[in-house]
C-alpha cells in the first residue's frame, strides 16, 4: 500500500519496476523457505503466497502490454508522467523549459484530437478508445496535480507554465470527450458496455 500510494502516476515504468522488484524479492524469500519442513498449514499458507505474487507479476507485465497499446493514441503520456515523477522526486525545475514540455504535451494532444475528429483512428476497437479515455482521466489528475503543487508560491513557474497547462488541460479535456463519441456506424452503441474482454477472450 506505502509504495503505491508513492507511486501513484498512471502509465508509470518506475512504478512497475518498483513494485516488480519488490514481488521479485518477495519471491526469492519464498523460495529460501524449507517448504518440506512446513506442516500442513504452513504448506497452504506459503503455496497461497506464492500464486499471489505471480499473480501480482503477471498483472505487471499485461498492465505494462495494455499501456504500450494506448502508445499511438497517447504519446504524450511518457511527458506527462515524467512531470509527475519530477514532482514526487521533489526534482528542481527550470520553469521555462518546463512550459515547453508542457506546451508540447498541449500540441501533441490537439494533434491527435484533431486525427481522431477526422476518423483516423475509427479502425482502433472501442474497447482500446475508452481505455485511452480512462487513462487520459487520470493522467490529467496527475498533471493537474503538479501544476498545482507550484502554482502560486512560485511567481515565475506560474508565469510561464499556467498558459501552456491551461492550453494542455483543454486539450486533453477535448480529446478525452472525442475518444468517447461513437465512431462512424456505432451511434447505437450502449458505450456503458464497452470494456476490455475477460475470461477466455481476453487470451
Amino acid at each position: 500500500r506505502d509504495l503505491n500510494r508513492r507511486y501513484d502516476t498512471p502509465m508509470s515504468d518506475a512504478r512497475r519496476d518498483r513494485m516488480r522488484r519488490r514481488f521479485q524479492q518477495e519471491l526469492r524469500a519464498l523460495q529460501e523457505v524449507p517448504f518440506d519442513d512446513l506442516g500442513r498449514d504452513g504448506r497452504i499458507d506459503w503455496l497461497l503466497l506464492e500464486n499471489h505474487v505471480r499473480r501480482e507479476l503477471h498483472a505487471l507485465s499485461e498492465e505494462q502490454r495494455r499501456d504500450r497499446e494506448l502508445q499511438s493514441l497517447l504519446p504524450f503520456a511518457p511527458d506527462i508522467v515524467a512531470l509527475a515523477e519530477a514532482r514526487r522526486d521533489l526534482q528542481d525545475i527550470d520553469a521555462e523549459k518546463v512550459a515547453a514540455i508542457v506546451d508540447g504535451i498541449a500540441r501533441s494532444t490537439w494533434s491527435i484530437h484533431a486525427s481522431v475528429q477526422r476518423g483516423d483512428f475509427n479502425s482502433t476497437p472501442p474497447p482500446l478508445r475508452e481505455r485511452a479515455a480512462r487513462q487520459l482521466s487520470d493522467l490529467r489528475r496527475s498533471m493537474s496535480n503538479w501544476f498545482r503543487y507550484r502554482d502560486g508560491y512560485d511567481p515565475q513557474f506560474s508565469w510561464w507554465v499556467r498558459t501552456p497547462h491551461q492550453d494542455a488541460d483543454r486539450a486533453i479535456e477535448s480529446l478525452g470527450k472525442a475518444l468517447r463519441a461513437p465512431s462512424r456506424g456505432e451511434s447505437n452503441v450502449d458505450r456503458t458496455l464497452i470494456g476490455d474482454p475477460v475470461g477466455l477472450d481476453a487470451l
